[in-house]
């Protein structure tokens, strides 16, 4: 089995446009920098009343995006094999991971497994919609949605859907068994719809560079 280790960048790290922002009305956005980030504020107005909330800018040039490239691919490089691809001393190299690290920008590091190997085959992708999205029922959504293992990934969308999860089993037999003791029991649900995935075409890769 091959075993992967990656360095965790939330996407926000790279390109976090105002406009964006504005659409997460006052929401904390799960992306923090540390003292030395450049903040910006960012304003959305609707009837005449601003909606506000704080984003985050962090200059970077294109060695700490190789950097943070490098370690996508393979975050068990040593500083000194890390510093000859980005063209770097060690010295320097080491003090601009810290600072990634630091601020935010890498959040951890991470072995990828083969799901398959842990006898998981089965992936399906949920839509929840709710019934109601009053903050208190939101939140014993996501609380619930939380405390569920075989879910892996869970996004909160815009449009139709409300959120869409990852989730992993053994079995079709165990996915219908999580449906009836997990996720029906989830308060507040109008709709479940799932589409199961029946192959992986592109596996976890590097995020894009800004602008790209």
């Amino acid at each position: 089995m091959i075993v992967a280790i990656i360095a965790m960048v939330p996407p926000s790290a790279l390109v976090i446009p105002p406009v964006l922002c504005a659409l997460y009305r006052g929401r904390a956005h799960p992306f923090r920098l540390g003292e030395r980030g450049k903040q910006a504020i960012a304003n959305s107005v609707s009837g005449g009343r601003s909606v506000g909330r704080t984003c985050y800018e962090l200059v970077m040039d294109s060695t700490d995006i190789a950097i943070l490239r490098e370690l996508q691919l393979d975050g068990r490089l040593t500083n000194q094999d890390l510093a000859e691809r980005v063209g770097l001393s060690p010295s320097p190299c080491l003090r601009r991971v810290r600072r990634l690290e630091a601020e935010g920008i890498i959040t951890g590091y991470v072995a990828t497994v083969d799901q398959g190997s842990l006898g998981l085959p089965i992936t399906a992708f949920v839509r929840l919609r709710l019934n109601t999205h009053a903050e208190d029922a939101v939140a014993e959504v996501e609380r619930r949605i939380g405390e569920i293992e075989s879910i892996v990934e869970a996004h909160l969308m815009a449009g139709d859907t409300d959120y869409l999860l990852k989730i992993v089993v053994a079995s079709l037999e165990s996915y219908e068994e999580l449906v009836r003791t997990a996720l029906r029991n989830i308060p507040n649900l109008s709709s479940i719809e799932t589409s199961f995935a029946f192959g992986l075409t592109k596996a976890r890769t590097p995020l894009p560079s800004a602008g790209r």
